[in-house]
């Protein structure tokens, strides 16, 4: 990792520890690594928030000349901002993909703004290639692969299980294992190695495919591999 990139994952992961910690307090101009939604008297800029999960933090600043208060629709977070100040969550609820929708009021006028956190899910990818890809019937064939998994920014990504299917006549995937694939030391901590040994005693197409942890990473699949038989 260059010291450039190593710079910028630790200035992320500090500020997400923050986050954890930090209960409707000012969250600073210049030290916050997320994106910011800004509340003025017309309303919210922008209303929908697009962050990626484990990696960006929310924030709201207010540039109106009033208070106004944050509150999520799961109860998960209620803040008040003060005029010229930025906040954010106590607690990071955003991690995991999905929608969270919050409303904006303003202590002691009816104005009523509705707003939107959106997580989309982190970058993962699939390989897979056949050691030999032409076989004798019942001999073995090596399936080997590796997955990406794009690191959040408080930890790298854990080990991914990956499932392995193969094609049957009618065309249907049929599951045949599941493996881990271990980071490898030979990368910046984002790719695993994984291997299957099968004995196709025809020509069989197999896949894989990295599903788990779906609310943090893309589901991922491989293209088909095809292991001829002779």
């Amino acid at each position: 990792m260059s010291p450039a990139r190593r710079s910028r994952m630790t200035a992320l992961s500090i500020v997400m520890g923050l986050a954890f910690i930090v209960t409707g307090a000012e969250a600073g101009g210049a030290g916050f690594g997320g994106r910011t939604a800004y509340i003025g008297p017309d309303g919210l800029s922008p209303d929908v928030l697009r962050i990626r999960a484990r990696i960006d933090v929310p924030s709201w600043e207010n540039t109106d000349a009033s208070s106004h208060t944050v509150v999520f629709l799961n109860g998960r977070c209620a803040i008040t901002i003060d005029p010229g100040r930025r906040a954010t969550c106590s607690f990071p609820f955003w991690g995991s993909v999905g929608t969270y929708r919050y409303t904006v009021t303003s202590g002691g006028t009816p104005d009523r703004f509705e707003g939107s956190v959106v997580v989309i899910p982190l970058r993962r990818r699939v390989s897979m290639v056949a050691r030999p890809a032409r076989v004798y019937r019942g001999r073995p064939a090596l399936l080997v692969g590796t997955v990406f998994a794009e690191r959040t920014a408080l930890t790298t990504a854990p080990n991914q299980p990956v499932t392995i299917y193969r094609r049957d006549r009618s065309g249907a995937l049929r599951r045949i294992a599941q493996v881990v694939a271990i980071r490898s030391a030979a990368t910046r901590g984002e790719s695993f190695v994984w291997r299957l040994r099968v004995r196709p005693r025809q020509t069989t197409t197999y896949l894989a495919r990295a599903v788990s942890k779906a609310s943090v990473w893309k589901r991922a699949q491989s293209p088909p591999v095809a292991v001829r038989v002779r």
